[in-house]
């Protein structure tokens, strides 16, 4: 609890993978719709069709990437604290 309470134990890697499921089945089920609807469209059913396409598989990529880039930082900041704390262990002795 210490941890936490001293922002040693971080809450937002966690978060990090709900929010891209939860994206990702976004992104998937507006891909799907926008395809959906460009079946009954008259003029530009192309366009929403290859938008709909890209929203659904472009759409999960770019949020991964996004999501790891933001989950690479606190990677980052949880070596830099072990790296921390040997350092610290090893001046005591």
């Amino acid at each position: 609890m210490d941890d936490f309470i001293n922002f040693r134990k971080l809450i937002t890697p966690s978060i990090i993978k709900v929010v891209f499921w939860v994206s990702s089945v976004i992104c998937i089920t507006a891909g799907i719709v926008l395809i959906a609807s460009s079946f009954g469209s008259y003029g530009g059913g192309a366009t929403a069709f290859l938008s709909g396409l890209l929203i659904t598989l472009l759409g999960p990529l770019v949020l991964r990437i996004f999501c790891e880039t933001v989950f690479v930082v606190f990677k980052i900041f949880e070596n830099t604290s072990s790296i921390e704390k040997l350092k610290s262990g090893s001046k005591k002795r």
